[in-house]
């Protein structure tokens, strides 16, 4: 019952075993632009191993990281570890991250629904660090509703961290990095980071310094959470 909530299709006639997973799916649509010919005939990859070969091929096995969101985790990327183990002997990563989804009106995000809030449109008004810094405020594991009000204070936050930096001294750079370091440890809990950035900028608010390493550190940090221009 899950499999088939999930996408799967443990009702197909002709399987052996209602778990068992697509590999490959036959075509017979001669104008369907999304297939190809081979020795078992005209048709396309199934879900899970188009991308177990796309990772393989773009960065070979086992990768670090492999990402998604926790929806993904039965039968797709269950699906993929099995692949991978007949097709290589072990996992195809070392570490996987599963993201709870965003909601838009109460309903997850997806392009089933259509109800998506796309980057390269908010990229069009907000600079992509101030993106990520609305983004912070959402732990991993949890989500949550999307709020675009996010978008405005993450925008004050970035040019308030901007505007202080010049200000800060070593040990306060220092405090900042580490706690940043610690938040991240935590199960990346970027809801910490948050909080830790918005303590440098009100400590700084009182503060005038023009120290160079201190500046660096700061950079560090930020280059930490992709929060610098490359």
């Amino acid at each position: 019952a899950f499999m088939r909530e999930r996408g799967g299709d443990p009702d197909r006639a002709g399987k052996r075993n209602p778990l068992d997973f697509l590999l490959w799916k036959g075509v017979s649509d001669p104008h369907d632009p999304a297939k190809w010919n081979t020795v078992v005939g005209n048709g396309r990859p199934g879900w899970h191993i188009e991308c177990t070969v796309m990772s393989e091929k773009t960065l070979g096995i086992p990768f670090d990281l492999h990402g998604g969101g926790t929806d993904l985790i039965f039968p797709h990327h269950e699906c993929e570890i099995a692949q991978s183990y007949g097709l290589n002997g072990h996992h195809p990563a070392r570490h996987w991250i599963h993201v709870s989804p965003l909601l838009y009106a109460g309903e997850k995000m997806s392009k089933s629904l259509g109800n998506l809030i796309f980057a390269k449109d908010l990229l069009g008004q907000h600079d992509a660090a101030v993106i990520r810094l609305a983004l912070m405020h959402y732990h991993h594991r949890i989500g949550g509703e999307w709020q675009s009000e996010l978008l405005d204070e993450a925008e004050r936050l970035y040019k308030h961290i901007k505007l202080c930096t010049r200000r800060a001294t070593k040990l306060q750079a220092e405090t900042l990095l580490a706690d940043v370091r610690e938040s991240l440890d935590d199960d990346l809990n970027t809801l910490e980071v948050i909080d830790a950035l918005h303590r440098f900028v009100r400590v700084l608010d009182k503060t005038e310094s023009e120290d160079p390493e201190a500046q660096a550190l700061v950079a560090k940090t930020l280059d930490l959470l992709g929060l610098t221009k490359r």
